[in-house]
């Protein structure tokens, strides 16, 4: 037994306690051992209160329209965000927004009401949504590069009556124009006869704030809603536990159609700070985001692992903090800045409003699997069958409780009832069940040990396998399709398409033409990369699909023929391949996408 946790009289209850068990699987053999406790009354304590307990004060009273006007009053001539060349402060921000609130008003949007924003980055982004939720509504974002059966479904799924988008997106909307009120941000010059007065309305904490979209098992995307208070509480407790200032400066690195840009804005405009939009080609290419970073002297990067390892900040000198999200933690991406910038790691479905657990990593502190404690008001559980308590170290399933829960899903009653259950250690609470595996560590932390089910992360991007395989079924020219997500000689994670398919082709004709068909129903983060024709799935004794038993692709490891290069660029060309595939000896004819990229 582990000295460290266990005294001289837990050991003598222990005994106890096993003879109890003992005797209890001895009169019932039948007994299930995995719905039975293990734990004595002082362990129990140990993990349901003294790895539960960081809070705040309280916020139950609180919502985000009250939090930003108060936040404008405090620093009305402070920049609140800039995009470019443009920028507005946060009178200009509140009297904006305050007016788009007005004339969404003037439109029928009332308390509740659903209404999805599709814009090209700009300052209209956040003037958007804030004039949507000042309306009493409910802000729901949609990328612009979604495929066109997505965006069907998210607009059908809210049934909304009117929907915030640019001029140069209406070729993407124009079948809708007879139902839906399409509003253009970029041609509301009426706005400027609506007043700049806030909206004589009383927003309750547990009203609906936003509807964010999330990969579905089922074949389709699924909307968590959030409401008000969580989303308050959660940037109150950030800002102490960062310690955010109001000269910190933000980049919005996420995609709005994602949570973590939620928290990247309103950590921003909740506290004064300055909150930079850059241009999607500014985050492709590593000299304009440094550049970008540089000259607006941003303190506070939010992003995935996988994009921090490509982008060199270690000639950059006004970064505080970083924070890593969305991906397994890797230390060896932030070793150089340990001691000069605090480095954060974070963890939390979009269920729990962004996160659940963080940490600040040192070099004494990190663990290569660690996830972190509860951040407040926040009650974590590693469950085994039947929701018993696992002990200290024993593997079980995540579950979440507490201020940051969700309400559930949009129209999806059944699965609500399943993920978001009766938390049986607090009367009248519920508890979402994450599918995650994790196991205590001593410091009462989480260890992270991936998943139950086949839900993966890539880039940051929450990817239910399932809806891949529904989509592939789906289609005339497979019978069978299974994905994976395996990574290759880098270590990166790629999707691969196990097909069987009715037409006698190989694999790269396979994968030509079920990209394209991929691409008009999914996004593109969801699309494999990777496809591998079977003549047949394996199977498991009962009956099942192996997964296990799928074959590591060829392609990964697959060249052709040697062929040196000969001139410059050639010779350039393959070093740069070298080193970001990992692979030696590249020849001229090899394909940077067969090989990994």
């Amino acid at each position: 037994y582990n000295t460290d946790v266990y005294d001289q009289e837990m050991v003598e209850g222990l005994l106890v306690h096993y003879k109890r068990l003992l005797t209890l699987f001895l009169e019932n053999p039948e007994c299930c051992i995995g719905t039975v406790t293990f734990l004595l009354d002082k362990e129990s304590t140990r993990l349901l209160n003294e790895f539960n307990t960081f809070q705040i004060g309280d916020s139950q009273s609180y919502n985000i329209v009250d939090l930003f006007s108060s936040q404008c009053h405090k620093t009305p001539d402070a920049t609140a965000v800039v995009f470019e060349a443009e920028s507005l402060t946060y009178k200009e921000l509140d009297e904006r927004s305050n007016q788009l609130a007005h004339y969404l008003q003037n439109c029928g949007v009332t308390r509740d009401t659903l209404v999805p924003i599709c814009v090209s980055s700009s300052l209209d982004s956040i003037v958007g949504m804030l004039g949507i939720i000042k309306s009493g509504g409910v802000y729901v974002p949609i990328d612009q590069d979604c495929p066109q059966q997505r965006l069907d479904f998210i607009l059908e799924d809210t049934g909304c009556k009117q929907l915030l988008s640019h001029s140069d997106l209406s070729s993407i909307f124009e079948e809708y124009e007879e139902d839906i009120e399409l509003i253009y941000m970029d041609s509301l010059d009426v706005l400027e006869g609506f007043s700049v007065l806030p909206l004589d309305i009383s927003i309750d904490p547990s009203q609906l704030l936003y509807v964010i979209y999330t990969s579905g098992t089922t074949g389709v995307p699924k909307g968590v809603l959030i409401e008000h208070k969580s989303l308050a509480y959660y940037i109150l407790c950030q800002t102490q536990y960062f310690g955010i200032e109001p000269d910190d400066t933000f980049v919005l690195l996420a995609n709005t159609a994602f949570d973590a840009s939620i928290e990247q804005i309103f950590l921003a405009i909740l506290n004064g700070g300055k909150l930079v939009i850059p241009k999607k080609s500014d985050i492709l290419d590593n000299e304009s985001f440094l550049e970008l970073l540089s000259s607006q002297r941003v303190t506070h990067l939010h992003g995935v692992p996988s994009f921090l390892r490509a982008v060199d900040l270690r000639s950059f000198h006004f970064l505080r903090r970083i924070v890593s999200a969305g991906e397994p933690f890797d230390i060896d991406i932030f070793q150089a800045w340990l001691g000069d910038v605090e480095i954060y790691n974070k963890y939390g479905p979009t269920e729990a409003t962004i996160s659940a657990t963080e940490y600040k990593v040192s070099d004494q502190s990190y663990h290569p699997l660690s996830i972190g404690k509860p951040i407040g008001r926040t009650q974590c559980y590693i469950l085994g069958e039947g929701n018993t308590l696992q002990p200290e170290g024993v593997i079980g399933e995540i579950c979440i409780s507490g201020m940051g829960l969700a309400r559930g899903y949009l129209n999806r009653s059944e699965l609500t009832e399943e993920r978001f259950v009766e938390n049986p250690f607090i009367n009248g609470a519920l508890m979402y069940k994450t599918g995650d595996l994790g196991s205590w560590l001593p410091d009462g932390s989480i260890a992270f040990h991936g998943r139950k089910d086949h839900q993966v992360k890539i880039r940051g991007y929450r990817i239910e396998l399932e809806e891949i395989e529904s989509v592939l079924n789906a289609l005339y020219n497979i019978e069978q399709a299974v994905v994976m997500a395996v990574s290759d000689h880098n270590d990166t994670k790629q999707l691969v398409a196990y097909v069987v398919s009715n037409e006698l082709v190989d694999s790269n004709s396979i994968k030509e033409g079920l990209m394209l068909l991929l691409e008009e129903k999914l996004p593109e983060y969801m699309v494999p990369s990777i496809y591998v024709k079977l003549d047949k799935l394996p199977l498991s004794p009962n009956g099942k699909i192996d997964r296990k038993a799928l074959p590591i692709p060829d392609i990964f490891y697959k060249q052709k023929d040697y062929v040196a290069p000969s001139s410059v660029l050639e010779i350039q060309l393959v070093e740069i391949w070298q080193e970001v595939l990992g692979i030696e000896k590249i020849g001229i004819h090899d394909d940077f996408f067969e090989l990994g990229g």
